[in-house]
């Protein structure tokens, strides 16, 4: 077809000059090139002539902003494949791997360019393209596809010059969407998911967006399209219910994981005409269920939106959804999969699946009323077209396969995704991880959450996470506000530390560093995060490894150390979120009570009296428990628990009516050492229990639901008997958590987690809420009266007063929240 020349845009340089050579094949034979002529005020009009007749094809160049672009078209179905040759193995240079991006930049040395040739998929008449080919394959009847393609060359000395735009509108969603934490359940008993909806909202969890994947009635991903009604397994339609009437309540939006692209041969209405076919007539295979091993076909797609319009509007109707998750769509290339049946409309064309793939969340959004969530991946193609995806790697030309060594080489993201759309989290942990684990170490959550701010999506849970009130008020405290305020914004300079110098994307591709980059914002926020093992110094902050920090007007946020410490900070004119990192706290998550022993006594020879008390932590009021003791031979527990002596006794106050933060104190026992006891030291191990086993309490847990508590002495046959507690150990320590030290943080000092908000509209605008995690306890609650002018009381959920006082220094105020959910005040 010829050849090209392509040059830099500064001017025509015969140094830097790239050559590239074309090709166009037909398979009916040889295509003799004719005539070569210009036609209209800048089209090529090449003439063929082949075994099947005459050929034209026309070649229009224009400029899309400062990216070259050729439209090719012919005027006959008689080409198999056009495109461009591989680079010339003399031009040198190295590839350049893009986060996020499908294909490969190419850095040519010798003449300090950045090079890139693509086709643009969303003007293609293509059956699939190759690199930078396209090709055109016979349908099942024979027939095949007039070339409609546009190629696209760029040339610069700045690598952003050379990266495309999705040429999309912006997600009309984008504000309902600005910082809202996305909770993704992969599964459980609706029930559960429902009463875990309601105490994340009861801890002040709100605003987010809960996308449930596991629920359809035959399972997941089986008897598809059939999806409706709930699975009678895991509650039902009934039950399905409630999830959808507590994420209302909270409220949050709620999305059902639905999946339109794979069709299965068990599904009710099953018709082999409703899948898409290969070239040779058989059926095209999609997901294989690695659970039921039944094996998927490829939906038609001029099926999606029919397929839909059975389920979508009545899952709607039925479980109150105000959102979609469309699985599938969004993570693919957009030439992916193709239908070659002659007979179906748009055979032989990817645009066939592309457009319907874009009709089908058009369709959802209508159902909804609300944002549609997808599956990412190759998702840079469809920004726009959807509203969300969970933002996952491994589009790129080398995919990054471990999310913690994952260069934050932003540009691409930030500049071409998030004008569009907003995504959220860095993609499924079991996708992110190197191991396909989930996240599982506090190192991993902090290099997740990093890449979240700097990548610039909304903070995501998932797994066994999403669940977990710490986790939630974390992502929720530390993230969405940053969300909230990036979510609209443009990225106005993206910079990367290499060497000690600030450069732009151009030089640290070249030095192929990008472990510490700064992004600055249009409203005159930035941010600094790391990912090397030095640590950086930011504005005399220190930040480690994964730790970031943001700073703007009347605003500054981080994860950095603070005095010595690991802590997370977020600040804005209207919140403030400031994080210990008390790993206590994080480890007595959902535990009933923490056990105490108030004394434990000689009352006699061989005689003790002794007193338990129950600090109750999450209460459960269906459950009825009884204490017991267990005086333990430690050197015999691997054969029969080692109990030497035991006892047992009712609480004194029922744990049905037990509330959080209440301090349960039993009454004072009477008990005598067995006769056979043999002097010795006795582990004392205590524990609660019922008809169903021992309740999950916090302390030093051995194993079997007792919890050691300390150590008892019995000597000179029992007429001398001491005991010395043990204090709870922190299994595991975490060096990038804390162990109860009091964070001072300038405006404020807790040893828990803090969180203020004022609210700056509505019936209740000028009121300020404070909240504390964890209830159970005293978590220390001051605050500088330079900040906030000491109120004269708080006024708390349950009806109480709580009256602050001054600090000993003088310069703070504190209040004690413990058991209150939250409490409020005006000045």
């Amino acid at each position: 077809m010829g050849s090209l020349q392509m040059t830099d845009s500064a001017g025509a340089i015969a140094g830097s000059q790239i050559p590239l050579s074309s090709f166009i094949y037909s398979p009916v034979g040889a295509l003799t090139l004719q005539s070569a002529g210009v036609q209209g005020a800048s089209a090529m009009l090449l003439t063929y002539s082949s075994p099947a007749g005459t050929l034209h094809v026309t070649l229009a160049p224009f400029l899309d902003g400062a990216i070259a672009s050729v439209k090719i078209t012919a005027d006959a179905p008689i080409i198999s494949s056009i495109g461009l040759s591989q680079w010339p193995a003399s031009l040198g240079g190295r590839d350049i791997s893009i986060p996020y991006y499908s294909q490969a930049v190419r850095y040519v040395d010798s003449s300090n360019l950045f090079v890139n040739v693509f086709l643009d998929p969303f003007v293609s008449n293509a059956t699939t393209f190759w690199e930078n080919s396209a090709s055109y394959v016979a349908t099942t009847t024979g027939s095949m596809n007039k070339v409609q393609e546009t190629l696209k060359f760029a040339v610069s000395t700045n690598i952003m010059n050379v990266l495309p735009y999705p040429e999309h509108p912006a997600s009309p969603y984008m504000s309902q969407m600005a910082g809202r934490l996305v909770l993704d359940v992969q599964d459980g008993q609706f029930a559960d998911i429902a009463s875990s909806l309601q105490q994340l909202a009861d801890y002040g969890v709100s605003d987010c967006a809960a996308i449930v994947h596991v629920w359809q009635r035959y399972g997941y991903d089986n008897e598809l399209p059939a999806h409706y009604s709930a699975n009678p397994t895991m509650g039902g339609d009934a039950s399905m219910k409630t999830v959808g009437a507590a994420a209302g309540q909270a409220p949050c939006l709620f999305a059902l994981h639905q999946n339109y692209a794979d069709y299965y041969p068990n599904y009710p209405a099953y018709t082999a005409a409703a899948t898409a076919l290969q070239a040779d007539g058989s059926q095209i295979e999609g997901w294989l269920n690695p659970t039921t091993n039944v094996q998927a076909f490829v939906t038609k797609p001029n099926l999606f939106v029919t397929n839909a319009a059975t389920q979508s509007p009545t899952i709607h109707q039925a479980y109150a959804t105000t959102a979609g998750f469309i699985d599938v769509n969004s993570s693919a290339t957009p030439w992916w999969r193709v239908d070659m049946d002659g007979s179906a409309p748009g055979a032989g064309m990817f645009g066939t699946y592309r457009d319907a793939s874009t009709a089908l969340w058009a369709y959802e959004r209508q159902v909804e009323n609300g944002p549609i969530f997808g599956e990412g991946n190759n998702h840079w193609f469809w920004s726009g077209l959807l509203d969300g995806v969970e933002a996952q790697f491994g589009s790129e030309s080398t995919p990054i396969t471990d999310g913690m060594q994952a260069p934050l080489f932003v540009d691409f993201d930030l500049t071409r995704i998030h004008p569009l759309q907003v995504n959220f989290g860095m993609g499924f942990y079991e996708r992110w991880m190197a191991n396909g684990a989930t996240l599982n170490s506090t190192a991993a959550m902090d290099a997740y959450r990093m890449q979240e701010i700097v990548f610039g999506h909304a903070p995501f849970l998932s797994d066994a996470l999403w669940s977990s009130v710490p986790r939630a008020l974390l992502e929720q405290g530390l993230v969405s506000p940053i969300a909230a305020r990036e979510a609209l914004q443009t990225a106005t300079k993206i910079s990367y530390d290499v060497q000690g110098a600030w450069v732009d994307a151009s030089a640290a591709a070249k030095a192929n560093d990008f472990s510490i980059v700064q992004v600055q914002y249009a409203n005159g926020d930035t941010f600094v995060a790391n990912s090397k093992a030095a640590p950086l110094n930011v504005q005399g902050i220190t930040v480690p490894q994964y730790g970031w920090i943001g700073y703007g007007s009347n605003f500054v946020a981080g994860s950095a150390l603070l005095g010595g410490m690991m802590l997370d900070l977020a600040r804005t004119d209207h919140s403030i979120y400031a994080n210990a990192r008390n790993q206590a706290d994080l480890l007595s998550e959902g535990t009933l009570a923490a056990p105490e022993v108030v004394v434990l006594a000689q009352a006699g020879a061989r005689a003790i009296r002794f007193q338990l008390a129950w600090n109750s932590y999450t209460p459960d009021p269906n459950d009825s428990y009884q204490s017991f003791i267990h005086f333990v031979n430690a050197s015999t527990t691997a054969t029969n628990a080692g109990i030497v002596a035991a006892t047992s006794d009712t609480l004194a106050v029922p744990s049905t009516s037990w509330t959080v933060g209440q301090r349960v104190v039993d009454g004072v026992q009477q008990y005598t050492l067995p006769a056979s006891m043999p002097d010795g030291v006795y582990s004392v191990r205590v524990g609660l229990y019922d008809t169903t086993g021992r309740a999950n309490l916090y302390g030093n847990n051995d194993g079997t639901g007792r919890y050691i508590v300390g150590n008892m002495t019995v000597a000179n046959s029992g007429a001398t008997i001491t005991f010395s507690p043990t204090p709870v150990a922190v299994p595991n320590t975490d060096s990038r958590m804390n162990t109860g030290q009091v964070a001072d943080f300038g405006v404020v000092r807790t040893d828990g987690m803090l969180s203020i908000q004022l609210e700056q509209s509505g019936a209740n605008a000028g009121r300020f809420t404070m909240r504390t995690y964890p209830r159970y306890r005293d978590v220390v609650t001051q605050v500088s009266k330079q900040l906030l002018a000491m109120p004269t009381q708080l006024s708390c959920a349950d009806g109480s007063i709580l009256l602050p006082s001054a600090t000993s220094d003088g310069a703070h105020w504190q209040v004690d929240l413990r058991g209150k959910k939250y409490c409020t005040w005006h000045y």
